[in-house]
């Protein structure tokens, strides 16, 4: 009696991922103020004070300056650094000139209509400067330290805390306290490696032996719903063997960005592609993963599945362990050497103590017919483990036959 084995095992997988919307607004400029200079780093950081996101794309209408000529107190002259497009609602932007500002002192001037006859400006002068400025607002920072902006308006020097909020913006979290929080749930990140977090790249999440996120576009993670979605990060994001899910928070903050997703521990002995992943929508619904997911690849030794997706959905991976143990089948009528004739019927006994059985199949081989020939299937029993099928020996010629019965995994 022959037996085999088909083991039949289903992945699903749900993508998740990252953005926010943009709606630009004009404001004037005390919603707007330089948080924190960094001389020798050449870098200057603007705080969002609104709950709007700002255009700052408009020529002529912002514009962030310092000393041409930080070196010359006799020269007045100005240059521009370049804005980005926006800055998110309450959020934070790095401006960085590419190169050190004046060391021992210089202008730094945030100007909105500069060329309007209501021009309005927002200034901070350190260390010597030319004579129209004097006297500076602050002293040189020494080493590489900034200049900050406190809650009172005051300026005072500090740490570098480039692209995370300072005491500006007080309330906000500490990144330390985040990432603490994180790791109580079994959560480890790069987020306070990162040296700028209004531009932060190869950011990720990873839960040792599950899986990991990271993310290959860059993020601005200071807008507030990101802020709000960090501090809650450990609640809302779920890794465990062959899952990643991402709740309905995460989904609309992070949506379009693009993410390398890697589910580690899955049971080994199985094969998986890219059509076994399940995609659903934050609605539960299942979406298409054919425009999103790419570069799918599977390693069978580690039972680790990385892929590529563009946006985030929501990806969920529930899957069982693999049904390794095959079903036993037997045929117990007619005997074994027994003579039949006319119909007769073939009754084979089959269990499975895992998955269950799914169908048994007949077949017959002869001295003539070296290939199994199908008698038929059977999906019912017609008693507990029983399946019975019916043949018309009429339709054979009459000679030695070799009965097979298959039984297949549910």
């Amino acid at each position: 009696m022959i037996r085999k084995i088909f083991i039949i095992g289903l992945l699903i997988f749900t993508a998740g991922f990252l953005a926010s919307s943009f709606s630009a607004q004009a404001v004037d400029l005390p919603d707007v103020v330089i948080n924190e200079i960094n001389p020798a780093g050449g870098w200057v950081e603007l705080l969002n004070t609104t709950e709007a996101d700002i255009d700052l794309s408009a020529k002529g209408v912002w514009e962030l300056l310092h000393l041409k000529d930080p070196d010359d107190l006799t020269d007045y002259r100005t240059e521009s650094f370049n804005l980005p497009k926006s800055i998110p609602a309450r959020g934070l932007i790095v401006v960085k000139k590419g190169k050190s500002l004046g060391l021992n002192g210089d202008v730094i001037s945030l100007d909105y209509n500069p060329d309007s006859g209501e021009a309005v400006n927002l200034r901070v002068s350190y260390g010597a400067v030319p004579e129209v400025y004097v006297p500076a607002d602050i002293e040189s920072p020494k080493d590489n330290q900034s200049i900050i902006r406190n809650t009172d308006g005051s300026l005072s020097f500090s740490d570098s805390s480039m692209g995370w909020f300072n005491d500006t913006s007080a309330g906000e979290p500490d990144l330390s306290d985040i990432v603490s929080d994180l790791e109580v749930t079994g959560l480890s990140t790069n987020l306070d490696d990162l040296a700028d977090l209004t531009d932060a790249t190869d950011l990720f999440f990873e839960k040792n032996g599950s899986g990991k996120i990271l993310f290959s576009t860059s993020l601005n993670l200071t807008d507030q719903a990101t802020v709000n979605t960090l501090k809650a990060l450990g609640e809302k994001l779920s890794f465990a063997q062959g899952s990643i899910i991402f709740s309905p928070e995460i989904l609309s903050v992070l949506i379009d960005a693009g993410a390398t997703l890697t589910m580690s521990g899955l049971p080994l002995g199985r094969s998986y592609s890219l059509s076994d992943i399940v995609v659903k929508n934050s609605d539960g619904e299942l979406i298409s993963g054919d425009s999103i997911l790419s570069n799918f690849s599977f390693d069978a030794e580690t039972g680790t599945i990385t892929f590529n997706t563009a946006h985030f959905t929501s990806f969920e991976v529930p899957i069982s362990d693999p049904d390794l143990v095959a079903p036993t089948v037997e045929i117990t009528s007619p005997l074994a050497e027994a003579t039949i004739s006319a119909a007769v019927s073939i009754t084979a006994s089959s269990t499975d103590d895992n998955s269950g059985v799914a169908r048994v199949e007949f077949y017959y081989t002869s001295a003539t017919a070296t290939d199994p020939v199908s008698i038929g299937t059977q999906t019912a029993t017609s008693a507990p483990e029983i399946y019975t099928q019916a043949w018309n020996t009429l339709a054979v010629d009459n000679g030695a036959y070799d009965l097979l019965a298959v039984a297949y995994d549910a």
